[in-house]
């Protein structure tokens, strides 16, 4: 502790220096950065302002470099006692088994370039290398618009960018497979993002999930539903090909979240889902999950 306060006390001492002024002496301590150029601290009412932000508010600012802050959310309208994933479309979803081209399709002619619906979509995906990309689709209602990238690996998300005055699709857009039998990513009309708890980490790049949410209920009331969120990492920090279940909750007719005092680590290339059962073949539960965290 001795040693401790001697080191501080000859910090403050060179980072001080005397100010002459009409023949009197007074002291100022100033602080350096790390060029060692001498900056003020700013004040209240004569008080230091001091704020402390947590690391992931700094992150959601962009003052962290090579950092971003990851929300996935996911949502079915009906689960039964058969474990399905957590996605508009139910059932299990489907990862493409290798680099493909893409296309996507509204069930409604109004979301169309002129239309009063959706007029673009931007499609969040990584390409055979596992790496991040955009691509913009205008929408041609009914009929297909293929993806100009063949090389489309995963699907992380799809939302709407510009629309007619109806804000929002007219129909239910889908992003599927060119053959039209596989579909990746969907939303439903009247809202513009995809509801899908389905993510996969860039290569080169690591998940810190916080935390992570659900929700159950039905009409009939009395419904439990069983929550995993499962990834192809394990605990031991390795790469796997067979989805794992990181952590669990049970809910009834209830919603929750959990806040991890230390976050999953996920790596790189590494598929992410939330999948759910029911304790019945007519449950009819309707569910919802998501995840959080930062990308580094």
């Amino acid at each position: 502790m001795i040693i401790k306060k001697l080191i501080l006390s000859i910090v403050i001492l060179l980072i001080s220096q005397t100010v002459y002024s009409g023949g009197l002496s007074s002291k100022t301590t100033k602080l350096i950065d790390e060029n060692n150029v001498s900056y003020g601290i700013k004040q209240v009412e004569n008080k230091i302002r001091v704020s402390n932000s947590t690391y992931l508010y700094d992150i959601t600012e962009g003052v962290v470099p090579g950092h971003s802050i990851v929300y996935v959310f996911g949502y079915n309208p009906d689960i039964d006692n058969v474990r399905e994933d957590v996605w508009e479309l139910g059932g299990n979803y489907v990862f493409p088994v290798t680099p493909i081209q893409m296309r996507m399709v509204s069930s409604s002619v109004s979301d169309a370039a002129a239309g009063i619906g959706a007029r673009t979509v931007d499609i969040h995906y990584l390409d055979n290398t596992y790496t991040q990309q955009v691509e913009a689709i205008t929408l041609n209602g009914t009929t297909p618009v293929n993806t100009v990238a063949t090389n489309i690996l995963r699907i992380n998300n799809i939302h709407v960018m510009t629309t007619g005055i109806n804000e929002a699709p007219v129909g239910n857009i889908s992003l599927q497979n060119i053959a039209g039998t596989v579909t990746y990513s969907y939303v439903i009309a009247g809202l513009n993002v995809s509801r899908q708890s389905i993510y996969t980490v860039p290569a080169g790049k690591t998940l810190f999930i916080t935390s992570w949410d659900w929700g159950t209920g039905s009409l009939a009331g009395g419904r439990y539903a069983e929550f995993s969120l499962r990834a192809k990492t394990t605990f031991d920090n390795e790469l796997i090909t067979v989805f794992h279940v990181r952590s669990m909750s049970l809910a009834q007719d209830s919603s929750g979240d959990h806040q991890l005092e230390a976050p999953i680590k996920i790596l790189g290339t590494s598929d992410i889902k939330i999948s759910v059962i029911s304790d019945n073949a007519t449950a009819n539960a309707i569910c919802y999950g998501g995840f959080e965290g930062w990308l580094e």
